[in-house]
């Protein structure tokens, strides 16, 4: 973990609130793996004061990519950075997708968990060519899958639903997921809503969420990112997660 200076090379919007910024990753890009987030500060004043989380879209030549929707104060300030500014970084954080043998590979991804899925994905075909992967992704609206070929240059294979029937199937991806092949492993980003329905489904294979939460400090001390584990104990998002074992995991 480091805190950095980083150097904004572009913000582009992807579509009415989604936004991918693309900042210099000095000093912490060999660090980085999939699941793993940064913790940015996205003003220099102390309104707002508390860090945003970010999971990581991409890292490539020096370049770490970063998606977000606008949906708060914080973002609201992120969206108008522009070329040369600066953000001030702490990362990485957070533990990492255990990948594992397996032959075959299902994402199972909603909304902006997409960021987190597509750098999960890039690793594994960098590093384990052989693997066959299956992206499920979901989201509200046609207008919130971006940035297409990329993802189907990176997918043996992908099911798209939207909840308004725009684009793909129409309703959950939980309502879409293929029949799963042995000697495979699931990955899922999204909301809790969407974790909690992967949770209940009868599927006997390795499982593996990563965990949306909102944190202050993202380093254990606030304790705001608990999640509840099935012994009824609690673990933080922060410094146990984001990525947990599905078994793990307690949804009421």
């Amino acid at each position: 973990m480091r805190r950095i200076k980083s150097q904004i090379l572009s913000n582009k919007r992807l579509s009415k609130e989604l936004y991918l910024i693309n900042f210099t990753s000095e000093k912490i890009e060999e660090d980085l793996l999939p699941g793993n987030f940064l913790h940015i500060l996205v003003s220099s004043s102390l309104d707002p004061f508390l860090r945003r989380p970010f999971s990581i879209f991409d890292i490539s030549e020096g370049t770490i990519s970063v998606l977000y929707r606008v949906i708060g104060k914080g973002t609201y300030i992120m969206k108008d950075l522009r070329k040369g500014d600066e953000i001030d970084i702490i990362g990485p954080l957070g533990n990492s997708y255990p990948i594992d043998n397996s032959n075959n590979v299902y994402c199972i991804a909603g909304g902006t968990g997409i960021a987190s899925i597509h750098f999960l994905i890039k690793y594994i075909k960098q590093n384990q060519t052989n693997k066959q992967i299956t992206l499920c992704w979901g989201a509200k609206t046609i207008h919130e899958f971006i940035l297409m070929n990329e993802f189907q240059s990176i997918s043996d294979k992908i099911t798209f639903s939207t909840e308004d029937g725009s684009y793909g199937n129409e309703g959950l991806i939980t309502d879409f997921l293929p029949i799963f092949k042995d000697n495979s492993v699931i990955y899922a980003c999204g909301p809790d809503g969407m974790l909690h329905i992967l949770k209940k489904k009868p599927i006997d294979l390795p499982m593996f969420f990563s965990v949306e939460k909102r944190m202050a400090c993202g380093v254990g001390v606030c304790l705001g990112c608990a999640v509840k584990m099935n012994n009824d104990t609690y673990k933080y998002t922060c410094i146990d997660g984001p990525v947990f074992n599905a078994n793990e995991l307690k949804y009421e």
